[in-house]
This record gives structure tokens, sequence and C-alpha cells, in this order.
């Protein structure tokens, strides 16, 4: 989910000659239309998340109402398809230098872990001043702040998704080191590989091995080497993609979106938007709103973990008694998913930016 870094490549490191084939032609440094989309995703789970809370419990709630915010969950699926686009696109232009696995993953562990830490410890001290402490044992803890899989959901409930994030990580690490071309090529055969072998030949793998949600990663990486080899495609071709995408989302809420695999009804669309998106911007024809609204997708890793504590948070003020009404939950989700998004901005300026400059300047030291 959600933990991409900021669509740049750092200052220290090292530079080397790229060849034009591999340096896009229209697309800068950060890709503004990936940081707006960062944010759509996050505040889309944080309404849906949000919902789900003020809601419970009242027994009269319009199960359309449900449905309707249960889309907010298709942020996740946008999220995975972002990362893979992101490793891709921070790793291979811009004179990022050759790839270095050791190095990659330094980086993502540096990106992911420490805030996540903290996050945890403030759910934890919260649920014990409120007398809810969590019912795990020591290894699910020490599980979920390593993010292995079954136990990372233990204390963040959307941390299930980061240990997506983290599989694929060392995944791109070990495989890319075959070549651009070769290992994405490597990288596509080896999770269909994993998903084909359990039906065909009966073989036993580790759950997260055989999720096709792994395909939206894969996806996204591929968009992100056209983003580096083709952008005038993408710039041609993105009214196309953007209505594919948005229309396959109207198409999935029509249907049934609990229907179909999500990693269909919603990872399709998902890589559509993205690829109409960044065709846009490729094209010169982003809207300027969203080009000022981009920093808000700064803070959106803040604010996809550390949304379900500070709904807790909310629903322990006067905001609760909104639930008694369709209309006033309804107002009340809207209200606690706008103020929990003021906050990650924030917090990423005065807390997560600060520190991960700290902490790398550690490990250079190191």
């Amino acid at each position: 989910m959600a933990v991409e870094q900021r669509l740049s490549v750092s200052s220290d490191t090292p530079p080397i000659a790229v060849t034009p084939a591999v340096r896009p032609a229209a697309l800068g440094r950060t890709v503004v239309s990936i940081q707006f989309l960062r944010f759509v995703a996050a505040f889309a789970v944080v309404l849906f998340h949000a919902h789900q809370a003020i809601a419970r419990g009242v027994y009269d709630h319009p199960p359309a109402l449900h449905y309707a915010f249960g889309l907010g969950a298709a942020g996740v699926h946008i999220f995975f398809c972002i990362s893979g686009f992101v490793m891709v696109y921070t790793s291979y232009c811009h004179d990022a230098g050759p790839f270095a696995p050791g190095d990659f993953l330094l980086k993502r562990a540096l990106r992911i872990y420490p805030i996540y830490w903290l996050c945890c410890a403030a759910y934890l001290l919260f649920h014990v001043a409120t007398h809810s402490a969590y019912p795990v044992t020591l290894s699910e803890t020490l599980g979920a702040l390593a993010l292995l899989p079954g136990d990372a959901p233990a204390i963040i409930g959307p941390a299930w998704t980061l240990t997506f994030e983290v599989y694929f990580y060392l995944c791109f690490a070990i495989i890319m080191i075959a070549g651009f071309r070769a290992g994405l090529i490597a990288l596509t055969g080896f999770f269909l590989s994993c998903m084909v072998l359990p039906i065909v030949a009966h073989v036993r793998l580790f759950p997260i091995m055989s999720n096709s949600l792994l395909l939206e990663f894969v996806a996204g990486a591929w968009l992100g080497r056209f983003a580096i080899t083709r952008p005038t495609w993408l710039a041609a071709t993105w009214p196309i993609a953007l209505l594919l995408g948005v229309g396959g989302f109207a198409v999935g809420y029509m249907f049934g979106y609990d229907r179909l695999p999500s990693a269909l009804i919603w990872g399709v669309p998902s890589l559509f938007l993205l690829t109409g998106t960044i065709g846009m911007e490729a094209a010169g024809r982003l809207p300027k709103t969203i080009a000022h609204l981009a920093f808000l997708g700064d803070g959106s890793y803040f604010l996809y973990l550390s949304h379900i504590l500070l709904i807790d948070v909310l629903l322990l003020t006067p905001l609760a008694w909104l639930r008694d009404t369709t209309d006033g939950i309804i107002v009340a989700t809207v209200i606690a998913a706008t103020m929990i998004a003021a906050v990650s901005v924030p917090a990423f300026l005065w807390l997560e930016r600060p520190m991960l400059r700290r902490l790398r300047r550690w490990t250079r030291r190191a």
C-alpha cells in the first residue's frame, strides 16, 4: 500500500550516463498525477473505514449506503498499482544510477518501518489508556512489527497490505538484478507461475505467493516502463485510458463489485486510471487544481497508517452523536475523514520527513 517514496531520486544517488531510451521526454522527476492519486487512494480508504466505524451498531442503516462507501476499499488496489510504477520509475530513470538491491531494500525499509513502528506504539498506548488492550501474544506482536504474513494486521488492521508491499520489494530487489527489461519479464513470469502452479501441479506455496493482488504490482511496474520508454504513447492515449478507468469502476459498481475477484473488478480499472492520469500529465493536460493539490500525497502513508486510531479517537467526541440518522452518519463520515486527512501533511512535514532525513544520514555514515 501506500508506502511509496516521493517520486524523485535523492541527490546522494551516484549519477551515471543513461541512454536516451530510458529518459522520459515529457514527465519530470516528480510525477504530479501519481502524488495526487496517492492521496485520493488513501482518502478513499479512510472514508470506507470511517463509515464502517461510525455506522457500526446502527441496525436500520441502509445497505445501499454501506455498499456506496465500500467502494473506498478500491483505494488499496490503486496503491498497489502505484507501488509497482514507483519502484520502476524511481529505479531506472533520471540518472538514478545502476540498480543496487541492497541500497534499494535499505531505502524501502527506512521508508516503511520507522514511522510504522511509531504508529504501532501510538495504537498500543491508546488501547491501554482506554482499557481496550489488544488480545495479542508476544509472538503476534513481534510478527506484526516485522510485517509478517498473517500477523501484520494484529496492531494496525490495514497493515495487511504492507505485507504485500514488503514481499514485492524483496522479489523486485532480487529479480531486477537481471536488468530493466529482462528483470520485468522474469518478475512477471515468477508471479504468474506462483499463481498457476498450485492449480496445475498442486504445488503448495505460501498464500501470499499465489495471491492475484501481486499482478497489480506487476501491472504498475510495466506502466512505469512505458512511462520511461514510451511517454509519448501514454500522452496520445490518455483519454481512452482514463475513460476505461472511470468506466471500469462505474461498471463494477453497477454490476456488483463483490461478485468478482477484487484484482479484476478493481485492479484493472485502477491500472487504466493510472495510465490515463500519467498520460494526461505527459501530454501537458493535467488540470492545475490537481497540480496544486499534489502535495497532499506526501502525507498519504501516515494517513493510511494512522486513520484507524484517529477514527477511534474521534468516536470519543460528540461526533458520535451524529449517528442517530442516516444523514448524520454521512456527515459524520465526511467530517471524520476530512479531519484525519488534515493531520496527514503536517505529520509528514514535522515528523515523518525529519525522521527520514536523520535516518538516511545515519545510515550513510554507518
